[in-house]
């Protein structure tokens, strides 16, 4: 029997991903989960392909801040061309959504940094431009610190913690308690994040994984030092 190697790499991964007593069951909807996104027209494969259309270059961190009128992230970068320093603005998607707040909350612990950045450019109607990051790279810390290595996988998410949810019903409550979600708001995001419920219900497993998405998705973007950016930019 000759195996596809394509398909052992899906199989071994969906595996990886539910674990180690995981049932055929389980492994089976890991694997559909990850070929659905390695289709060509996934969001997340739209994203990748985004990415590597966009324009780049290398600059550092000088501020981040949050536009009120439109909820952007607004970030201060500054370049150099020899002995040339110049400051640019770009902007992130509206962080009401949870790719914008997502990018802010990673380029908040990068002001100083230098980055490899990728950006388009949007247009704004009538005559203007925007230039929006699409994805930044850390390169370490301007004064030559590498940029730390990444953290090995630790699985398909957080173990429970003694006060996190473990059940759907005490889910639903949590959500409601900290994020006044309704029941129906939960079974929204569970129907996009993890897909339909299997007939035996949520594990809990499954129930931690998206107490950690409803928790990234609404818990507010922390408040800080921003360093003033210009609240208009005009390319």
């Amino acid at each position: 029997m000759t195996v596809d190697a394509a398909n052992l790499v899906l199989v071994t991964a969906a595996a990886s991903l539910a674990g180690p007593a995981a049932s055929v069951e389980s492994i089976t909807a890991r694997a559909v989960d990850l070929a659905l996104l390695a289709a060509p027209d996934s969001p997340v494969m739209a994203t990748v392909d985004r990415v590597l259309a966009a324009s780049r270059f290398v600059a550092v961190i000088r501020g981040v801040a949050v536009e009120d009128s439109s909820t952007r992230g607004l970030v201060k970068l500054e370049t150099r061309k020899g002995d040339e320093v110049d400051t640019e603005t770009i902007r992130t998607e509206r962080t009401d959504g949870p790719e914008g707040r997502a990018m802010v909350d990673r380029l908040r612990p990068l002001i100083g940094h230098r980055v490899l950045v990728f950006k388009e450019v949007e247009d704004g109607g009538r005559d203007r431009k925007y230039r929006l990051l699409v994805h930044v790279v850390d390169l370490g810390h301007e004064d030559g610190t590498p940029a730390p290595a990444p953290a090995p996988p630790s699985g398909p998410g957080p173990a429970p913690g003694d006060d996190a949810p473990t059940n759907a019903r005490e889910l639903v409550v949590a959500a409601g308690e900290r994020f006044a979600l309704t029941e129906a708001d939960v079974k929204a995001v569970a129907l996009e994040f993890l897909g339909d419920a299997p007939a035996g219900g949520r594990t809990p497993d499954d129930v931690a994984r998206l107490w950690t998405e409803i928790q990234r998705r609404w818990t507010p973007l922390r408040p800080g030092d921003e360093i003033p950016v210009d609240q208009e930019v005009r390319y």
